[in-house]
């Protein structure tokens, strides 16, 4: 695996609390998001398989084979994908190689759109995986501190809180 791309693999899985094969599923999502912006059309269901060893892509449009498709970019009709491959039959997956013979070079939007995929779904998983760390060990419950201690809390500034109502009429009076 390469080196950097290993230690930032490993670093967000500790810092989030997620596993890397699921960060790896993640980044694999986001690439197949830049490739549909660049490169992709309507009727693809593209698929990034990313191998970490060598950081090399490849990329599938992704059919089933049904009987009538509902989705003409996730399914396929039976007569199609015996085209596609010759022992195909219904509830087959075929997944078609369609990554560029030249490589792919994404756009900045496409790099964008990249970087937003793996923050929200960064950001999916961490609230998934928030409440199910709760549990009675002294492990779980500092962890959950350390978790509660990173929120946002907003307190309210003195200025805006309630008047003491316990005033007596002569202090109200005094100071009109």
């Amino acid at each position: 695996m390469n080196e950097e791309f290993g230690a930032a693999l490993a670093e967000i899985a500790e810092e989030k609390g997620l596993d890397k094969s699921e960060i790896l599923k993640m980044i694999e999502a986001s690439l197949a998001a830049a490739f549909r912006k660049d490169y992709g059309t309507k009727d693809q269901n593209i698929v990034v398989d990313l191998n970490p060893e060598n950081m090399a892509m490849k990329i599938f449009d992704v059919k089933t084979v049904v009987e009538v498709p509902e989705d003409a970019q996730k399914e396929i009709t039976l007569e199609d994908g015996k085209k596609l491959k010759k022992s195909a039959k219904l509830g087959d997956e075929i997944r078609t190689d369609i990554t560029p013979k030249t490589g792919t070079s994404f756009g900045r939007i496409a790099a964008q759109t990249a970087k937003q995929v793996i923050i929200q779904k960064l950001r999916e998983a961490e609230r998934n995986s928030k409440p199910r760390s709760v549990s009675s060990s002294p492990a779980s419950f500092s962890a959950w501190r350390r978790t509660l201690s990173s929120w946002t809390w907003v307190a309210r500034p003195a200025c805006f809180s309630r008047p003491n109502r316990s005033r007596t009429n002569s202090t109200k009076s005094a100071h009109a």
